[in-house]
């Protein structure tokens, strides 16, 4: 085999390798190309959904802060009326205090 086969040979498996590696190039550039685009989409998508959610945590958030606050505010009520009957007992223990509503009785 002569130095000019040699070369010959040389020139063809780069020009194969150079092929090859385009090829591989365009078909990652390619998959590249559809991934970004579905993680676009995908992010299009999910977007609204996330806003969504995180503004539904807010608003629950914002409910449990107002129940424990009426929870609180009843729970002092009722020891507040119990305060009074107690009081309103010791003027005229005599006195029969009004009954409570029904949905009240069994916290007094």
């Amino acid at each position: 085999m002569s130095a000019q086969d040699i070369a010959s040979e040389i020139g063809a498996g780069v020009l194969i390798l150079g092929a090859l590696v385009g090829a591989y190039t365009a078909l990652t550039t390619r998959w590249k190309a559809m991934l970004d685009a579905q993680r676009e989409a995908f992010e299009a998508i999910t977007r609204p959904m996330q806003d969504r959610l995180h503004e539904l945590e807010l608003q629950v958030a914002e409910v449990k802060i107002e129940a424990r606050t009426e929870r609180h505010q009843k729970l002092s009520a009722f020891e507040y009326i119990r305060q009074l009957f107690t009081w309103g007992r010791s003027l005229d223990p005599a006195a029969i205090p009004p009954p409570p509503p029904p949905i009240i009785a069994q916290e007094l």
